[in-house]
């Protein structure tokens, strides 16, 4: 199948001279070929898309990526063939209403733009809607809902409501200003296996959550949750679990580190503070309750000095964590940091090395599993 592909960045890269040169924009008779069934071009100054384009109907991909566009044509909208829309690294604000409203659509990537808000999509086959790293205050509605949504990095106060989510098996929602969940929501996940809510302002779990039987990894740190949903780790397939940055109480912590060995627990990453809560046990005036011996806590357990950003109460986006190597895969026998006659704090023993590892790529700390083969 006939194919046009513009690449610049080899070029740039091999030139570095040309990085602070606008590349110069594709000839317009690119858009004019017949019979195209996709149309590449990236790292060069294209800023606007022809009209013309709107006559290449049997175009399957379109993928315009960092080529400063501010806005997109309404005639591509006319291409019904089209299946994937890949707009990333642009200056977009929103899409025509017949571009959300293409009925073969299957992928749209909208990284890193300056979104504000999307019309509806009507497409019954879409997979994947990506859009992080916009300015979103509504979220997307839809036909019906993708198998993969990645709205991290937004000013989201909500997520889509309706319970047609049978089909998500990954939402990333990282990095907004939720509050709560919409009624329903979380009962209707059930083909769901990854679930980011973390760097919001949620202040409860759904206790429906306990009951998704795919799910994988969940990472809710830095929220407001005081308590988890009781019987999480028992009722779901959790391998991955992240709650620092959450003053959760001594019950939810201390049925973690129960069911913890009853269940696919690979990774339980939580902060000194609630080490500290576990350790400590509760005083209430039910009564006096013991804390977990430090050497019962289970080998998954991953602790941590979180580091805020200094004035502010939440994170916005930005998340570190110092932990000693010994706490990311701790051997037989090693307790974890703080505990008596564990090793000391990040804070009270500075190690003499520190290894920095980022994951904004992908916004989710990927660098877990990666550090803790050099640390093992």
């Amino acid at each position: 199948d006939p194919i046009v592909r513009i690449c610049m960045e080899d070029m740039r890269l091999s030139r570095p001279a040309l990085l602070c040169r606008p590349s110069p924009p594709p000839p317009e008779l690119v858009f004019s070929f017949e019979g195209l069934r996709e149309i590449r071009i990236s790292s060069c100054a294209l800023r606007s898309l022809p009209p013309e384009v709107g006559q290449l109907h049997g175009l399957k991909s379109l993928v315009l990526m960092t080529t400063e566009l501010t806005e997109l044509p309404a005639e591509v909208g006319e291409l019904k063939e089209l299946e994937q829309i890949f707009l990333n690294g642009n200056f977009l604000k929103t899409l025509p209403k017949a571009v959300c409203a293409l009925p073969k659509l299957q992928d749209l990537c909208l990284d890193a733009n300056q979104i504000e808000a999307l019309p509806p999509f009507l497409s019954q086959h879409l997979r994947m809607l990506t859009a992080p790293g916009n300015c979103m205050q509504r979220p997307p509605q839809f036909a019906v809902p993708p198998e993969r949504l990645e709205l991290h990095g937004n000013l989201l106060q909500e997520l889509p409501g309706g319970e047609a989510w049978g089909k998500l098996r990954s939402l990333k929602a990282m990095g907004n200003r939720l509050q709560s969940l919409p009624r329903g929501f979380a009962q209707s996940l059930q083909a769901i296996e990854y679930l980011n809510l973390a760097d919001n302002r949620l202040t409860s779990l759904p206790d429906e959550l306990a009951s998704l039987r795919y799910l994988e990894s969940l990472f809710v740190y830095n929220n407001s949750l005081s308590s988890l949903p009781h019987g999480l780790l028992l009722g779901t397939r959790l391998k991955k679990l992240l709650v620092e940055g959450n003053p959760l109480n001594f019950a939810s912590l201390a049925e973690l580190m129960s069911d913890a060995g009853s269940s696919h627990l690979q990774t339980l990453a939580i902060d000194d503070t609630q080490a500290f809560t576990v350790l400590a046990g509760s005083h209430d005036t039910f009564g006096v309750v013991p804390g977990v011996p430090p050497e019962q806590l289970p080998a998954c357990v991953s602790v941590g000095s979180l580091v805020r950003v200094q004035g502010s109460t939440h994170s916005d986006g930005l998340y570190l964590k110092l932990g000693h190597a010994s706490q990311l895969r701790r051997a037989p026998g090693v307790l974890i940091a703080g505990a008596p006659g564990g090793p000391p704090g990040c804070w009270e023993a500075p190690a003499e090395l520190l290894v920095v590892a980022f994951a904004a790529s992908q916004g989710e700390p990927e660098w877990l599993c990666l550090l803790r083969g050099p640390s093992g």
